[in-house]
């Protein structure tokens, strides 16, 4: 009874926000009275592996740092508010000690909750509070980034043990089923690179093999500082702006996407393109506008 009521008060605090939120738009306040309704953390920015393609890799002064738990204690009024809330960023939230206290906070609200891993610490004990966590904050979905459907492709990519972040998945997933609970969902995610493109299809049969919920596609940012990144792994070197999309010509990308929608319609499993929805965005000839500035 105790927890129908909270339930019940979330959900009121939930709707009021709401309505506060289309009363500031549709009045044009310049100063608000409702709180925002969806919120995006990064809880760290600390991460246990160096991907090629992130900061972590490349940018050598970067700072390692957890969220200060005060400052999340402080962000908990508009957390309870809010209908959304994702973490999200450079950072792995499972390696995160505030992480913990951030899943109790959210569990004072009436909201999704959603977040992104690399699935390297999805252990069984990080299984259980995460499943747990379904119920009591609300958790949607679970975003794993794996970028490669071969061992030796991830490792080049992530530089970690493909087979033992594939059994986590599997092991999230068969525990998440004999609980029989239908949240949260799970999602593995490739980042398309030049080095990666050709496992596109093979990565949406992992998935399916996995019994994921679904698959994620999106390409490279081209921002002008990620342009000048190049790491290596091993005697393999991994140059950022080589590595984009828009190195290929449109048809061979078209092909491939195309042979992945085919392939994941006679599986029966979702796959989503962000990123990618528009062919005509990708092109050599957006990568050449972008270089022709440094």
């Amino acid at each position: 009874m105790v927890r129908l009521v909270e339930d019940f008060d979330s959900l009121i605090t939930s709707c009021k926000n709401a309505f506060e939120n289309r009363a500031d738009f549709l009045v044009g306040r310049t100063q608000v009275c409702g709180s925002p309704r969806g919120i995006c953390v990064i809880i760290t920015s600390a991460c246990n592996l160096k991907c090629v393609m992130c900061h972590h890799a490349n940018v050598p002064d970067w700072k390692s740092v957890d969220m200060d738990i005060e400052v999340i204690k402080k962000l908990e009024s508009y957390l309870r508010r809010a209908d959304f809330v994702e973490i999200n960023g450079v950072g792995e939230p499972l390696g995160s000690l505030p992480f913990m206290n951030f899943l109790e906070i959210l569990s004072s609200g009436d909201h999704g909750f959603n977040f992104v891993t690399n699935g390297t610490l999805l252990d069984e004990k990080k299984t259980q509070v995460l499943l747990a966590s379904a119920t009591s904050a609300g958790l949607l979905n679970v975003s794993i980034s794996l970028d490669a459907a071969t061992k030796e492709t991830y490792y080049k990519i992530r530089g970690a043990n493909f087979n033992r972040v594939v059994e986590n998945i599997r092991n999230f997933v068969d525990e998440r089923n004999r609980q029989t609970r239908k949240t949260p969902k799970v999602w593995i995610n490739m980042t398309l690179s030049v080095t990666n493109l050709s496992e596109a299809e093979e990565f949406v049969k992992l998935g399916h093999d996995l019994g994921v919920d679904g698959v994620r596609f999106q390409k490279l940012n081209t921002t002008e500082d990620r342009l000048k990144w190049e790491t290596t792994r091993g005697d393999w070197v991994f140059n950022y702006s080589e590595q984009c999309l828009e190195n290929i010509p449109n048809n061979i990308v078209a092909q491939v996407i195309n042979r992945v929608k085919v392939r994941a319609g006679e599986l029966g499993i979702p796959v989503y393109f962000d990123e990618l929805k528009d062919l005509g965005e990708i092109g050599i000839e957006s990568l050449v506008r972008l270089k022709k500035k440094h």
